[in-house]
């Protein structure tokens, strides 16, 4: 390939990727009026808002864990979520929860508790990962967001388990 087919390769290439990226940002007006500007703004948040251990299982040992998460949207409708909870443990054992929700938004915050069993096993610093890809309307969101606790002492013994709950305002 010669020098000009590369130079018509490459300004092709670039007219490309700035017709796509065009079309891509004008696709992020969507649903918040704003009059100055006559048109809408979406705007979609997930973040963990706390993390804590506890007995709730009811097994006299305080060695389970709650994720409190926080979906803020002013998106109305229905959001297919996929999201994965990683707690990570100060000796690096780390238990994976994946799990797919169908919700009905109908703008207002809402809640997603996690709650995992017998999996608060020793005592330091836990790290609590939160991954969620979410799409509703023509749109897809990636979020992330990270939380530190310490559970004060050993957790009992058991299997571990999960439990899901979303809580509508």
């Amino acid at each position: 390939m010669n020098k000009k087919t590369k130079r018509i390769m490459l300004f092709g290439l670039g007219i490309l990727v700035i017709i796509c990226s065009t079309v891509l940002f004008q696709n992020v007006a969507a649903d918040d009026y704003d009059e100055t500007r006559h048109h809408y703004y979406l705007y979609f948040n997930y973040y963990i808002e706390d993390a804590f251990y506890g007995d709730f299982d009811g097994d006299n040992n305080e060695d389970d864990i709650r994720i409190i998460t926080i979906v803020s949207t002013n998106f109305e409708g229905p959001i297919n979520s996929f999201i994965r909870s990683t707690i990570v443990l100060p000796s690096r054992l780390t238990f994976i929860i994946n799990f797919h929700l169908m919700l009905f938004s109908s703008g207002d915050d809402f809640q997603i508790i996690i709650t995992t069993y017998n999996t608060a096993l020793e005592s330091g610093r836990y790290l609590t990962k939160l991954y969620g890809i979410f799409y509703f309307g023509d749109y897809l969101c990636y979020t992330y967001d990270y939380f530190i606790f310490d559970p004060p002492d050993d957790g009992g013994v058991g299997d571990p388990g999960v439990e899901i709950i979303v809580v509508y305002a």
